[in-house]
């Protein structure tokens, strides 16, 4: 809840042991504010360790919410580069984007195959579909073809997808990969 707050004092009872262990990379999982939040209170006490943080953070409101600190930040991905236009998921969701006039992002990415899941879950939970059978078709979901992706998701497994992606952020303030 703390994290939530526009404040650093989230990190103040980790930030000894980051000093002391002055590890190379710190890992921050969490929304835009309190990664902005947990570099600041880093960069406060002189810790020059490298940035990761997750993919819900991939977007340029967050490059944006992290200057001056934007920089180096490691941003994981869990999809093709958006400016690949050689794979066929991309080339899909580039079209798509261009009729609108729109810049795709890491963010709209993952939401264009969420979208491409929710379509075909609801497509196998039948005519008047119900939670317990928009489950049963997302559970059940084997080998789903996103565009050049294959997508699974099983009772015990809702990982989806098996490939990770890492980008940083520029100096020009875009993603790298």
């Amino acid at each position: 809840e703390a994290a939530a707050k526009d404040s650093v004092d989230f990190m103040k009872p980790i930030l000894p042991q980051v000093t002391e262990s002055n590890p190379q990379v710190v890992i921050v999982v969490g929304a835009g504010l309190a990664v902005k939040n947990a570099v600041l209170a880093m960069r406060a006490v002189g810790s020059t360790a490298r940035i990761a943080t997750m993919s819900n953070n991939a977007s340029n409101a967050f490059i944006k919410l992290m200057e001056p600190n934007e920089r180096g930040v490691i941003v994981s991905q869990v999809f093709p580069d958006e400016k690949s236009f050689t794979h066929p998921f991309v080339r899909e969701a580039q079209m798509m984007a261009y009729k609108k006039k729109i810049t795709l992002t890491p963010g709209m990415m993952e939401g264009f195959a969420a979208a491409k899941v929710a379509v075909k879950g609801l497509q196998g939970a039948g005519g008047s579909p119900t939670r317990a059978s928009l489950h049963k078709s997302l559970e059940s979901m084997r080998s789903f073809d996103l565009g050049g992706m294959l997508i699974s998701f099983t009772p015990s497994d809702h990982s989806g997808l098996d490939i990770t992606d890492l980008s940083i952020i520029t100096k020009e303030k875009s993603f790298l990969r």
